[in-house]
């Protein structure tokens, strides 16, 4: 009765083990292979870059914003996340006169990327 029972047993597990030796052998190889294809994940993200917006003086009155503004943006690539850290406004020379000048205000956005 036992020799008939240890039979099926030894067969069952000469067709069990070498499979998962297998198994076992195709992981390690496939680890040591995918090891040399890691590398750091990065994002891209539209952003505003910089506005051009129309002013204008008449006479001796201050510089009025006008509705007139155009909106340039960037693409930027970062790790982590981004941030606006400031703005910088400059201005174009002033057109026009003698009483009515234009001009533009530029102002660029400044981001840190982390």
């Amino acid at each position: 009765m036992i020799g008939k029972l240890a039979l099926p047993v030894l067969l069952i597990g000469a067709l069990v083990l070498p499979g998962s030796a297998a198994s076992a052998e195709n992981v390690s190889a496939n680890d040591s292979s995918n090891s040399s294809l890691v590398s750091p994940m990065s994002y891209s993200e539209t952003v505003l870059s910089s506005t051009r917006q129309l002013q204008q003086k008449v006479g001796f009155f201050d510089w009025e914003d006008m509705a007139q503004i155009e909106y340039t943006y960037k693409t930027i690539t970062f790790n982590q996340s981004y941030q606006l850290t400031g703005t910088s406004v400059s201005y174009t020379a002033a057109t026009g006169g003698p009483l009515t000048y234009t001009r533009y205000k530029v102002t660029t956005y400044n981001y840190t990327y982390y």
